[in-house]
């Protein structure tokens, strides 16, 4: 994940939560972990390995 598509990311998942009106959404990415806060909204960056195990 880069700056430019961090922002993108960021802002459309911060759509997405209001207009759902959830507080926290979660974005699987190939690698990276992280939270971001944007907005009052709590955002997961997980990797897809680390979710995998979390369903099975």
């Amino acid at each position: 994940m880069n700056a430019d598509n961090l922002d993108r990311e960021l802002n459309g998942m911060t759509e997405a939560l209001e207009y759902f009106k959830l507080n926290e959404g979660l974005l699987i990415t190939h690698a990276q972990r992280d939270l971001f806060e944007k907005d009052g909204k709590k955002i997961v960056f997980l990797p897809a390995h680390e979710y995998l195990t979390l369903i099975i």
